[in-house]
């Protein structure tokens, strides 16, 4: 999927997928969101001033969730023209593309990186190499975030059967995911499977919650450290 050919109608196309049911993007993105803040807050003194990477961060939407409070937020991708729309987007987040070989940043930079249902549109054969780039990247005690679509979920099947964004997918199960952060040396915290109801309301987040361990929701999430 050539993403710079989709940047303008990258977040149309997302809510064109999920319409069927009824589903929330923005809630999608905000409840990934507020896992990677609080995690933070909870890991970190000072939170808002570790440096923090966005592997794949597309056009921005995430980082205008995160940024502020986050003051050293960087972000990156392989669709330059993303890039140039989410610099527009979010001016205080520090964006460069790169050839999707070696991220451009030296060794033990940052604090924290997220990748946000970015890689199951990497190679199979590339997951552990762009993994263990990742962990180049980050200081000893760093934490990773990986979200996912969940294959052992039939509604996020048909959503990314439906979506042109996902013509690509390779999707990975959680079974698969957790042997991919263990290959690549990387201490798992936590784990949960995430949106089983992609809707607001107390109730069904707190029931999400709840139902976090079963691993059947729409996404799922993997919280690990650098040794």
């Amino acid at each position: 999927m050539d993403f710079n050919k989709t940047t303008d109608s990258y977040r149309e196309k997302v809510k064109d997928s999920i319409s069927f049911a009824n589903a929330d993007s923005d809630l999608i993105l905000e409840v990934k969101a507020n896992l990677i803040l609080k995690t933070l807050k909870d890991k970190f003194q000072n939170f808002e001033n570790i440096s923090v990477l966005d592997v794949g961060c597309g056009v921005g939407l995430m980082d205008q969730l995160l940024c502020p409070p986050l003051k050293n937020l960087s972000g990156v991708d392989i669709a330059q023209d993303a890039v140039k729309k989410a610099e527009t987007l979010n001016p205080n987040v520090h964006y460069s593309s790169y050839d999707g070989k070696q991220l451009p940043f030296q060794d033990d930079f940052f604090m924290a990186c997220f990748v946000v249902c970015v890689l199951h549109h990497v190679p199979p054969k590339e997951w552990i190499d762009l993994l263990l780039d990742i962990k180049r990247t980050l200081k000893t005690g760093g934490l990773l975030f990986v979200f996912e679509h969940n294959p052992w979920n039939p509604l996020t099947r048909l959503v990314t059967t439906r979506c042109e964004l996902d013509e690509d997918a390779a999707l990975i199960s959680p079974l698969k995911m957790r042997a991919l952060m263990k290959g690549s040396g990387f201490k798992i915290l936590d784990s949960r499977a995430i949106l089983y109801f992609p809707w607001r309301g107390a109730f069904l987040r707190k029931l999400d919650t709840m139902l976090g361990q079963l691993y059947l929701g729409g996404q799922y999430y993997f919280f690990c450290e650098k040794a």
